[in-house]
């Protein structure tokens, strides 16, 4: 009497092989689970330490491309600081506070990066290319999303505009609200319905 063959009837060195690659990928997914929760402990960190601590709400509705741009930014802002020892009266965030650190002008005046991402994020021939300046770019933005409030863009550019052009420092209320109107620029930018 023959014994039948069945499929899954596996030698002793299959059967070895099978639980080696079964026992990878549960080691890959369990890795892929590891690193994002690491990604996620470390925004969620970025924004307790960071200067949108006060916009987490805001920052949270941003898409996690525009979210990691604008942490990294923050980021590489602080670790280039060299704080003055009267920090409040140069433009600079007090020590202390969710703003320690941040110098105030400079913050403001390479903030079109972040709405460049954003803008390049919805569509991508959307940049901002040599010779234009940052008011024409606000400008093509608005025509290209139509539910972008005008008095956001000329809050933005008035804030811009005095950070690059003018001797003025900023108070840490004044930049309070510069990273509003930027963080409602981006949420428009990435929310309008409108593009598609």
């Amino acid at each position: 009497m023959t014994h039948p063959v069945y499929r899954y009837d596996l030698s002793a060195e299959q059967w070895i092989i099978v639980l080696v690659f079964i026992s990878a990928v549960a080691v890959v997914l369990l890795l892929a689970i590891f690193v994002r929760n690491i990604l996620r402990w470390r925004v969620i960190r970025g924004l307790k330490d960071g200067i949108f601590y006060s916009n987490r709400y805001y920052l949270n509705n941003l898409s996690k491309s525009a979210r990691k741009l604008i942490l990294t930014e923050a980021e590489r802002e602080r670790q280039l600081r060299v704080v003055p020892q009267v920090a409040a009266d140069l433009g600079w965030g007090s020590p202390g506070t969710e703003w320690e650190g941040v110098h105030f002008k400079t913050s403001i005046a390479k903030s079109y990066k972040v709405i460049e991402q954003a803008a390049k994020g919805r569509i991508p021939s959307l940049d901002l290319k040599l010779g234009k300046t940052v008011f024409n770019y606000i400008s093509e933005i608005q025509e290209y999303f139509p539910t972008l409030p005008t008095h956001v863009c000329e809050q933005y550019i008035d804030f811009y505009e005095r950070a690059c052009f003018t001797k003025e420092q900023f108070t840490a209320a004044e930049y309070r609200r510069f990273v509003n109107t930027v963080l409602h620029l981006i949420q428009h930018i990435e929310h309008d319905p409108y593009v598609g």
